[in-house]
């Protein structure tokens, strides 16, 4: 029996990952650190557990996703541990060394028995007789096919998915900063984890104790916190220049492994991954590439692909490993975010019963997937109906209450249409409005000829959304279950890339010598959408979305950094928005919808927005034993400077006073 040298070295480079950034001094630049941290935390763990479950048969170029999933799935362990005994992060990393390190026996222990079972069964000789020929025979007559066309048209698209890599990569890398105000709720969380004695889930915003149901145990956002401590950088560096970076070829990574366990050839594995770059690249609702580091992005885009592909593979064959693979991946997404969970069950469980009906795969197999299915439901259908009640107190309806703060930011979207007459609303088609979606659903009956897995798998994960969508009173139904407003979400669950995929690998097949062809049609149908997406993430208004990289507004911050950390900030709403993610001090209020969203009640909400409409308008507040703020920002000669007492900071644009007597 052979030493596991290479599950020990495994285990020695995930922990020589962990320990090199947290070395005293940061004697590494910062973007060294931060990949070295990435490594240990969300990578090598992965590929330990994929190393104990044997699983061999994850290709390279899915190894990324895989890996990065499983990284996920190990660190809730020590997250559930350090939140239950109310620890900090030092305390998940103990626990994470723990963890690590019985995963590490397992894998040498295991390793050692299997490398026993194969020298008994291995007879002497047989490696000279067998092992080395026929492999290199193969490896001849490959290289003798590898002269075709086909074998160059196979480079070519390789080609382009690295050129796409590259582009969507540096897109989502110089976009990030300026996507979605929401950024700053994420980030809010990620400091104050960091910060925080105890990990909870308390609101960071107003320290009013409320703990929102929509932001509870966040794996990804948690493990974002512990990257960002582990390399010693700013959580909004993190967010807007490192996420995209590792994200971007994760995302690639889940949608091969995703194609490849739908489709037999590896072409059309190659093209959905073509066709998904150019998706993300603008040509589809959403710029997903700019907000990949957000939860529920890449819970769609990272996840959901790998969990899809995951149960598609263990009902094909099923064995204790992938059935473990496939908990650990609907593990994660159900801790990443409940949406997208739904998403996953609304086209793997009408897959796993097809697959069943036609006798594709054994009983015992569908039975243990649709368990694993119902098992990872329980917490998303716990906290989304916590947060579905959380709305209904707050009376935001899409139907009576267009004013509602939350309901208001949705409405103005415009992606719902109101039929009348009782029929309730539909998803707006003019989110479909994209030629290379247009062409992707042109696709569809291209996919029910074809048949077998594909047609199984991609047909009912088109349909079903679909109908969902567009189809009276099914959205009016669906908004029950989800909020009204996030009716047009199952749009997401549809397979655009794999639709496309498949008419490009039948026009491929129809015009031989003619392959590119098609690709040309929908790069032409790509990539005007790409530009103007591109231009409007360049505008002005979008840029004016990022943080500055110097000057008054960073010294701003380090002087509100520098109040005692229970102090409460009366400030503008674009600058409270970013105080908590920035500063990591407290706010009166921030937007209507932030302050609605994260207040215990209505009327606490209400009380803290007119308390800063008072404070800012020079008034005395008229409820002096509930005033909450203790400072003000403000701009130099605003009227809230009659309620300051002492100003602490005053620079061009801003000053920062304590409220009260001098």
């Amino acid at each position: 029996m052979r030493f596991p040298l290479e599950s020990l070295a495994l285990a020695g480079a995930t922990l020589t990952c962990l320990v090199v950034p947290a070395v005293p001094g940061y004697w590494l630049p910062a973007p060294t650190r931060t990949a070295i941290a990435a490594a240990g935390l969300l990578l090598l763990p992965g590929a330990m557990f994929l190393r104990l479950l044997d699983l061999r048969a994850v290709r390279a170029g899915e190894r990324l996703a895989v890996c990065f999933v499983a990284s996920l799935a190990v660190v809730t362990i020590p997250w559930i541990r350090t939140i239950g005994s109310a620890g900090d992060l030092g305390g998940f990393f103990d626990s994470l060394l723990w963890t690590l390190a019985v995963l590490a026996m397992a894998c040498a222990a295991l390793e050692s028995i299997r490398q026993g079972r194969t020298e008994q069964k291995t007879e002497p000789g047989a490696a000279r007789a067998g092992g080395v020929r026929l492999p290199s025979m193969r490896i001849l007559s490959g290289l003798d096919r590898g002269r075709s066309h086909r074998s160059e048209t196979a480079w070519g698209v390789v080609a382009i998915i690295v050129a796409l890599l590259v582009v969507d990569t540096l897109a989502a890398w110089k976009f990030t900063a300026s996507s979605s105000i929401d950024r700053w709720w994420y980030l809010a969380y990620v400091r104050h984890w960091r910060e925080a004695p105890a990990i909870d889930f308390r609101e960071p915003f107003f320290g009013s104790g409320y703990v929102s149901p929509r932001f509870g145990f966040n794996v990804w956002l948690l493990s974002m916190a512990a990257w960002g401590d582990l390399a010693g950088a700013d959580p909004v560096w993190l967010y807007e220049r490192a996420c995209p970076l590792l994200l971007i070829p994760v995302a690639f990574s889940a949608l091969y492994f995703f194609a490849r366990s739908i489709f037999e050839s590896r072409a059309a594995a190659r093209l959905t991954v073509v066709a998904g770059g150019l998706l993300w690249a603008g040509g589809t609702f959403i710029p997903a590439g700019t907000r990949i580091p957000e939860d529920k992005i890449l819970a769609w885009l990272i996840v959901m692909p790998v969990s899809c592909g995951a149960l598609i593979r263990m009902l094909d064959e099923a064995s204790a490993g992938r059935a473990i693979l496939l908990g650990a991946c609907l593990a994660v997404q159900a801790t990443a975010h409940p949406l997208v969970y739904a998403l996953v069950l609304l086209v793997t469980v009408p897959y796993t019963a097809l697959t069943l009906f036609r006798r594709q795969t054994t009983i015992a197999a569908a039975a243990l997937a649709a368990t694993l299915l119902a098992a990872g439901a329980v917490y998303p259908i716990t906290t989304g109906m916590a947060a579905r009640r959380a709305l209904h107190e707050r009376g935001a309806d899409v139907t009576e209450s267009a004013g509602n703060p939350i309901v208001r930011i949705h409405s103005s979207r415009n992606r719902l249409i109101e039929l009348g007459n009782g029929l309730g609303f539909v998803v707006h088609p003019r989110l479909l409005a994209r030629p290379i979606l247009i062409l992707a659903l042109c696709c569809v009956p291209i996919v029910a000829r074809r048949g077998g897995r594909a047609a199984r798998f991609l047909l009912p994960a088109t349909i079903l959304p679909l109908a969902a969508a567009f189809v009276p009173p099914l959205p009016r139904l669906a908004g029950y279950a989800l909020s009204p407003w996030m009716v047009y979400r199952l749009l997401w669950a549809i397979p655009f890339p794999l639709l496309l995929a498949a008419g490009l690998e039948r026009a491929g097949a129809a015009w031989p010598r003619r392959q590119w062809l098609p690709l040309v049609v929908v790069f032409a149908a790509a990539a005007p959408w790409s530009a103007v997406a591109w231009q409007q993430r360049a505008a002005g208004a979008r840029r004016a979305l990022e943080v500055p990289p110097a000057g008054t507004f960073r010294h701003a911050m380090a002087a509100l950094q520098a109040i005692p950390p229970r102090a409460v900030v009366a400030a503008p709403i674009e600058i409270s928005e970013r105080i908590p993610a920035l500063a990591g001090r407290r706010v009166l209020a921030t937007s209507d919808r932030g302050t609605l969203v994260f207040s215990p009640t209505i009327e606490d909400a209400t009380a803290r927005l007119h308390m800063r409409a008072e404070i800012f308008a020079g008034l005395p507040p008229r409820d002096r034993s509930r005033l909450l703020a203790t400072h003000a920002l403000f701009a130099p000669g605003a009227p809230a400077e009659r309620a300051c007492g002492r100003i602490l900071f005053e620079e061009d644009g801003f000053v920062l006073c304590r409220l009260g007597k001098a």
